[in-house]
């Protein structure tokens, strides 16, 4: 079983924590939850916990949004097409709201939704089962063959056998900003600590570095599998993507927003 970085939202089930009724706690440092790594998916498990009225101390060992972690650097795309995996399209819908309500809250906007342009050839299934699942959503969207595409966008080139479509309603995340913008929402600090395996002491609570904690929430991302080896390891795989950026000519506006939305080549 290989799982990608996405599964590790698994760890957020402990947002179920906030419907169990909330015993006295024995020791007045201790907090409800301790959520160890500030990352997107540790951030807004912090953030759900808190509102729902837990006691929460939220670990990182850098700080929130940071250039080593997964959730760091300028931006991310956010998306609703997954292909063949449609549970991450329902997250994504389910987040989308929530990102987009904190947008607002914000001096500079995080959420920038100027759609997501996919094309590919006419034969690839991926792009066949983001569109299927897209219509039966009924999510805003628009659909074009290569002509239509490059009609719409006449700065990019389409080969004859493509076929594309656009997300209306997603766009672009300022990543490291963003997941700052979640803890600063929640009324949290992220505590710098390096934090390994779980310790229980005898009361029932959590060591966690200089704190204690009922429940424990963990977020590493790709620092999971060194965290808890004989579970994780061999499972949880990091991958390498090369990041690459490109001018534009001074004055040309083609390429800047709104003439040209998020794309990703599917071919």
């Amino acid at each position: 079983m290989k799982l990608t970085r996405r599964e590790t939202l698994a760890a957020a089930g402990a947002i179920g924590l906030a419907t169990q009724a909330k015993a006295a706690i024995p020791d007045s440092a201790s907090v409800d939850v301790a959520v160890i790594g500030a990352g997107v998916f540790g951030a807004w498990s912090a953030w759900h916990l808190k509102k729902a009225g837990l006691s929460v101390t939220l670990f990182d060992q850098y700080s929130p949004g940071n250039a080593r972690s997964s959730s760091g650097g300028e931006s991310r795309v956010i998306r609703v097409s997954y292909g063949g995996d449609p549970l991450y399209s329902s997250m994504a819908v389910d987040s989308l709201a929530q990102w987009d309500a904190l947008s607002g809250r914000q001096s500079q906007p995080i959420l920038h939704k100027v759609g997501v342009l996919w094309f590919a050839a006419k034969d690839d299934a991926s792009f066949h089962q983001s569109l299927d699942w897209l219509r039966a959503s009924g999510l805003d969207r628009w659909e074009g063959d290569a002509a239509a595409m490059r009609e719409r966008f006449p700065q990019m080139r389409f080969a004859d056998n493509e076929l594309g479509f656009l997300e209306t309603g997603t766009g672009a995340l300022i990543a490291g900003r963003g997941v700052q913008a979640v803890v600063a929402d929640a009324g949290l600090e992220a505590v710098r600590a390096k934090i390994g395996q779980p310790k229980k002491l005898s009361n029932g609570l959590y060591q966690i570095g200089d704190r204690t904690a009922r429940h424990l929430v963990y977020a590493c991302g790709p620092w999971l599998p060194k965290i808890f080896p004989e579970v994780l390891g061999g499972r949880i795989f990091v991958t390498r993507q090369e990041v690459f950026h490109f001018g534009a000519a001074p004055g040309d506006s083609r390429f800047a927003t709104p003439a040209l939305p998020v794309w990703a080549d599917s071919n």
